[in-house]
C-alpha cells in the first residue's frame, strides 16, 4: 500500500477471467476486509474505488484506490489450455 494523505492506493493482479466477467475480490487492509468489486471488462490499469476504505483520523476516513492490471499466464496447459483454445475459435468465427 501506498498513502496519500488519508486515502491509499495499490496495485492488484487479476486473472484475464476476471477482468472480462467481472468478480468480487476480498481484501484485508490492514486488519480490515473490504470487498472490491471487478467491473466486466475491466481494462488493465482501471482504477477502481473503495469508499471508507483507507486510512482513518480524528473522525475522518480516506479511500482505498486500486489500480487492476492483468495477469496474463506464460504458460497454460490442460483444461485451460483447451478452454483458450476455444475461445480463439470463436473470436475468430466473428
Amino acid at each position: 500500500y501506498e498513502a496519500y494523505g488519508l486515502k491509499l492506493r495499490r496495485k492488484l493482479m487479476i486473472s484475464p477471467a476476471q477482468a472480462v466477467l467481472g468478480d468480487t475480490v476480498r481484501l484485508d487492509v490492514f486488519g480490515t476486509p473490504f470487498d472490491l468489486v471487478i467491473p466486466p471488462g475491466s481494462q488493465p490499469g482501471r482504477l477502481v474505488e473503495v469508499d471508507n476504505g483507507g486510512l482513518s483520523w480524528k473522525g475522518k476516513r480516506g479511500n482505498l484506490e486500486v489500480r487492476l492490471w492483468i495477469d496474463v499466464p506464460v504458460f497454460v496447459e490442460g483444461q485451460k489450455r483447451d478452454l483458450y483454445e476455444q475461445l480463439l475459435a470463436l473470436e475468430r468465427s466473428e
